[in-house]
């Protein structure tokens, strides 16, 4: 299992996205950062900054 959540990338917030591979994780974060943050950005970008900072449930790879 991948988590990511808001306070990984610096915002503090208590939004995590769970999913079992990072690329599932793109449309979960995506949609919460543009609705509760008014954040936009390219799908390319999220997926590969997700690949960059998901961790598992022990914070290990």
């Amino acid at each position: 299992m991948k988590y990511l959540g808001c306070r990984d990338i610096g915002i503090f917030c208590d939004f995590e996205a769970r999913a079992e591979q990072p690329e599932e994780l793109v449309p979960q974060v995506m949609e919460h950062t543009s609705q509760s943050h008014g954040l936009e950005f390219v799908e390319t970008e999220m997926s590969y900054e997700i690949h960059t900072w998901a961790r598992n449930k022990m914070g290990k790879d």
